[in-house]
């Protein structure tokens, strides 16, 4: 079992290395800026600000400082012109024993 101490040190590292996010829109790649991230104890969040474009988001993607992808996130979400929006991605690390 890994110490608490330990996996909140990986956490701390995996929030300085957010550096970027892809978000798709059917068949459209565009960039989503990385408005803020945070970590609580071994939870990571990073809120990412979507594109002006319109239409239905179904994935954001969250890449690190050498461009190597940390996670994906499959979402529905319909943008409309009257309202901002943005995604929030949350990656827990946690031991997990097998």
């Amino acid at each position: 079992m890994i110490p608490v101490k330990q996996l909140e040190k990986r956490a701390e590292k995996l929030k300085e290395d957010i550096d970027h996010a892809k978000v798709y829109m059917g068949e459209r790649v565009t960039d989503g800026a990385i408005l803020k991230v945070k970590r609580e104890g071994t939870l990571v969040t990073a809120f990412v600000s979507l594109s002006d474009d319109m239409g239905v988001i179904t994935l954001v993607e969250l890449y690190d400082k050498d461009g190597d992808m940390l996670v994906t996130r499959n979402v529905n979400i319909e943008k409309t012109p009257d309202i901002g929006y943005m995604a929030v991605v949350e990656i827990d690390v946690r031991n997990e024993v097998r």
